[in-house]
């Protein structure tokens, strides 16, 4: 290879390496950051639903109470 073209050629695939290790950690970032909005929203849907079971369970109480 000619000095220029040798260079060219090296430069290129430097940047093809720095582009792959980029994206590859753009990849996991994402796939991170999708599993812990999804935990997120499953914690946040579990603790309405434990919250609507307790106002449930309360209404229920208040009832019996008129009912004695």
């Amino acid at each position: 290879m000619d000095g220029p073209k040798c260079i060219t050629f090296f430069i290129f695939v430097v940047v093809i390496h720095a582009c792959s290790v980029l994206g590859s950690i753009l990849l996991i970032l994402g796939l991170y950051i999708l599993l812990w909005g999804k935990k997120r929203d499953a914690s946040e849907a579990s603790s309405a639903a434990a919250e609507a079971a307790k106002e449930e369970e309360e209404e229920e109480d208040k009832e019996k109470q008129v009912r004695s």
